[in-house]
């Protein structure tokens, strides 16, 4: 299990220097007779607030899920059956950590910081819809 947990860890740390080193190398300029670079800011950061919604929307549903010993969380950093604390601190640290890194990118490259957006809100959302499974 201590395994798993260091695999998963070191993948999504491997992405996150991945994702950094690339925008700090590119300069970015929005495209010619495009939208402005503000225009693309602006899309990206309502990403980033659908996601950040939808993660709260699955803290909610894994915190109320474990305590009424319902499910397991499914997420190999935090073990099957942690207590609502550090599944609340776990989310909190992760959800700060990953703003930081979307405000990092958008003032770099407002389009990858778009495409880091989307993408996590689209993996975000489909763990909320699995989610449901355990609401009824």
């Amino acid at each position: 299990m201590q395994k798993q947990r260091l695999g998963w860890l070191g993948m999504a740390a491997f992405g996150l220097v991945l994702t950094a080193s690339q925008a700090a190398a590119e300069p970015w300029q929005p495209p010619r007779g495009g939208h402005t670079a503000e225009e693309y800011r602006r899309n990206a950061t309502h990403w980033e607030m659908a996601f950040l919604a939808l993660s709260v929307v699955d803290t909610v549903q894994s915190a109320e899920c474990i305590s009424h010993h319902r499910c397991r969380e499914g997420n190999p950093l935090l073990g099957h059956h942690p207590s609502v604390g550090r599944l609340l601190l776990t989310r909190g640290v992760g959800d700060l950590a990953h703003y930081g890194i979307f405000r990092y990118l958008n003032a770099r490259n407002p389009i990858q910081a778009r495409s880091w957006a989307i993408g996590s809100t689209i993996v975000q959302g489909g763990v909320v819809a699995l989610n449901v499974r355990y609401a009824f």
